[in-house]
């Protein structure tokens, strides 16, 4: 589109300065990499859960400070 001065218009520019285009260019690896990644990340986080509930170790980290050292002579 050109204005009245018959000077072309400037391209839009994003927060880095560089032209934005406005169409979607679409996943870089496709949707399969990505479901793949998303099932990745879904199982590990059931099986720590799982986990948490299985060890039953609800004992909070002991504090360094408060604990007693024994030395035998």
């Amino acid at each position: 589109m050109k204005d009245e001065n018959n000077t072309p218009e400037e391209p839009k520019k994003n927060a880095f300065g560089f032209p934005v285009s406005d169409e979607y260019i679409g996943n870089m690896w496709g949707w399969k990499v990505s479901y793949i990644g998303l099932g990745l990340i879904l199982f590990l986080g059931a099986l720590m859960l799982y986990r948490h509930w299985q060890l039953n170790d609800w004992r909070p980290m002991t504090d360094p400070d408060q604990t007693e050292i024994k030395v035998s002579q």
